[in-house]
Order: structure tokens, then C-alpha cells, then sequence
């Protein structure tokens, strides 16, 4: 179990806002679960979770008025952000053969997340930011590695990927936005040792960037795709007992950025 108690108090120097003072006590369980099937192959589940309190400044109800442009204010309503994390891992390796396999999964949730409402004001362009609690956010990201040896060793092909899903929150003009960002890659990658003293390598990976939002008035937020191939190349020369001469080139192409 976690504890965490919490006493928030806090007055601005000119007496110009103050806050009622916030006593909390957040209990948190943290559970793990392994299993071993062998010496080489584990799975592991983990859980934790903590709260993130909302700052002075987040929760002082004064107008700043500094930069007419961006104003902003407080909120004293604000609660406290509850995060939740999941994570399991399986790894898997075989000592005489060289076969390899790592897999990891994450997820994650908040409640009552903090974020800043952003609302135009008249038609003078300025914009108020105001934070306030939303739920609805969370966050799934999982990768793997998986890597084989062929002839003793002498030729070593990899595979690896990952994939990041954030669904996030926003608020503009008071309305709820969802974000859908999509960050996915794929890679393999072949090795040559051609000798014990001289390895050669080879490889290619996709990424692609995706995010759309959820239909809105707002212009604000613009949906966005763009992906990129990289073509890779590297040398190991090991000469004698201290010298070591090594090559390492990659080659991008990117598609869908925006325009400096």
C-alpha cells in the first residue's frame, strides 16, 4: 500500500486571493505478479498508482492580465489528478541457441486530469486558459524484440516494433475534444559476422505519426498524418587488442511534415 497525505495552503503576498486549505489522505494498492515457467522465460504483471496535486498557481481564482493576449486564472475547485498505471512484461531467451524475445505492454488512465479550457474572448482574438478536471484520458503503449541466430551464430536477424495510443482531452470554447494519436513503428534488421573480429549490418524501419480530433467548431486543432522509412548501415572492425574501427549510416525519408 501507498500513503500520501496532503496538506495544501497558500495566500498571495498582496492578500489579493487565498484558497480554503486542503487536507487529503490518498491511499494507494501496489501489486506484482511473477511467474517463472523456466530459468529464461518470465511474465510479470505490475500496478501502481498516485494522485498529483494541482499547483498554487492553478488553484489562485485571480485574473492575469499580463499578456492581454493569452489571460489567465486560476481554478480553486481543482481536484487532485488520480493516475493508475498497468504494466506486464514476458521475456523470453534461450542461452544455447541465441533466440530471443522481449514483449512489454503499458496502460495507463487519470481521473479528474488537469487540463486548460481555452475560450476566445469577444472578438479581440485574446484567449482566457482556465484549468479544469476532465476524464476520458488514457494511454496504451506496447513494444517488442525478437531476435534469431542462424549457422551457429554467423547470421542474426531482428525484428522490433512499437505502438503508442494516446486518447487525449482537450477543451476549447468549452466544448470536449477528444485527441486520437496513433505512433506506431516496425524495424528489422539483419547482421553478418562474418568473422569473430568483423560484423556487418543491415536494416530498415517504418514510423508513422497519426492524429485526428473528434469534430469540432474550433480551427485551433488541425488534424495530422506524417510517416518516415530509415534505411541503416553499420560496420565492426576489431583490430588487434585496442583498436576498434566502427561505421554507422541512416538514411530518412520523411513524408506529411508541415512546412517550416
Amino acid at each position: 500500500m501507498s500513503f500520501q497525505p496532503v496538506n495544501l495552503q497558500g495566500n498571495s503576498i498582496t492578500k489579493d486571493s487565498a484558497y480554503k486549505n486542503k487536507k487529503r489522505f490518498n491511499i494507494f494498492p501496489i501489486a506484482r505478479f511473477a511467474y517463472n515457467f523456466s530459468r529464461s522465460k518470465t511474465l510479470n504483471i505490475n500496478y501502481s498508482g498516485n494522485a498529483t496535486q494541482p499547483s498554487f498557481s492553478q488553484l489562485q481564482d485571480v485574473v492575469d492580465v499580463s499578456n492581454r493576449q493569452y489571460i489567465t486564472t486560476g481554478n480553486p475547485n481543482l481536484k487532485p489528478s488520480i493516475n493508475h498505471n498497468v504494466n506486464l512484461s514476458f521475456n523470453n531467451f534461450n542461452f544455447i541457441t541465441g533466440k530471443v524475445l522481449f514483449t512489454n505492454f503499458t496502460f495507463s488512465t487519470i481521473k479528474n486530469q488537469i487540463v486548460n479550457s481555452t475560450t476566445l474572448q469577444n472578438n479581440t482574438g485574446a484567449q482566457l486558459s482556465k484549468p479544469e478536471n476532465v476524464n476520458g484520458y488514457y494511454n496504451a503503449m506496447g513494444f517488442y524484440t525478437f531476435s534469431k541466430p542462424y549457422k551457429n551464430r554467423k547470421y542474426v536477424i531482428t525484428l522490433n516494433g512499437t505502438a503508442n495510443y494516446n486518447h487525449n482531452i482537450n477543451l476549447v470554447d468549452s466544448k470536449k475534444t477528444i485527441g486520437n494519436n496513433w505512433i506506431i513503428s516496425q524495424g528489422t534488421n539483419f547482421e553478418y559476422n562474418i568473422k569473430d573480429w568483423f560484423t556487418l549490418g543491415t536494416g530498415v524501419s517504418y514510423s508513422l505519426n497519426d492524429v485526428k480530433y473528434s469534430k469540432n467548431t474550433s480551427t485551433s486543432l488541425i488534424n495530422s498524418s506524417s510517416n518516415a522509412w530509415t534505411l541503416s548501415s553499420n560496420i565492426n572492425v576489431d583490430l588487434h587488442k585496442t583498436w576498434n574501427i566502427k561505421y554507422d549510416f541512416d538514411y530518412t525519408i520523411n513524408n506529411g511534415l508541415a512546412s517550416a
